[in-house]
């Protein structure tokens, strides 16, 4: 069962000795979002994943990216009923290739600018462009962290730790945080349980034994 926030506060509390007048819903959020912030940062969870799409105007280089923006990966364009990849530059190179914004051209590279995806050649016309992104998580909702089950209980003792130390409680911190290390060891990601047949993903000639 996967812990909603509400079992979350609950646990914390628990665990540290507190009740809702001690710690009150703000105070057990922040140590639980400050744990689960540093996760999230740190680890490839599915739920990072993002695409989103846009088309280009004649003359426009310039394209807002999502809200929950954190990192573009890829950035594909289609022309000619083909889709290509567009190369990234850094965006200081990109000024002084945009400097004749009067080359129009199908976009080959890309750079970011802020919130705002930069194209270069200056689109020509209407191209339709798809993006590959990682998302930044929201805070932990009501329905628990944006993250399969196992991770809720790295989440919770992590947010036992850092009550303990906001305490001054170091030892019981240190105990706590070591908890949260002996589950961090024994779950893997999901990317790292897909590496289990790596061993057979090249080719391997069979062949018959001998009597």
């Amino acid at each position: 069962m996967s812990l909603s926030l509400t079992l979350l506060r609950a646990d914390l509390r628990t665990h540290l000795g507190m009740d809702i007048t001690d710690l009150p819903d703000a105070d057990a959020d922040r140590l639980l979002n400050r744990t689960w912030w540093a996760l999230s940062s740190q680890l490839r969870f599915d739920e990072k994943d993002g695409v989103f799409d846009f088309i280009t105007t004649a003359g426009t280089v310039s394209y807002n990216t999502p809200t929950d923006y954190e990192a573009v990966q890829k950035v594909i364009l289609e022309s000619s009923d083909e889709w290509h990849p567009l190369v990234k530059i850094a965006d200081w190179n990109m000024f002084s290739l945009s400097a004749n914004l009067e080359d129009k051209d199908v976009p080959t590279h890309y750079s970011i600018r802020d919130s705002n995806l930069i194209l270069h050649p200056t689109p020509d016309k209407v191209y339709n462009v798809a993006v590959k992104y990682l998302k930044t998580l929201d805070d932990i909702q009501s329905s628990g962290p944006e993250a399969p089950q196992e991770w809720h209980e790295v989440v919770l003792w992590g947010g036992i730790s850092r009550g303990f130390f906001a305490r001054g409680d170091w030892n019981r911190g240190m105990a706590a945080q070591n908890q949260q290390a002996i589950y961090l060891q024994a779950i893997d990601t999901k990317e790292d349980r897909s590496q289990e047949d790596r061993v057979y993903s090249g080719m391997k000639v069979l062949r018959r034994r001998y009597p």
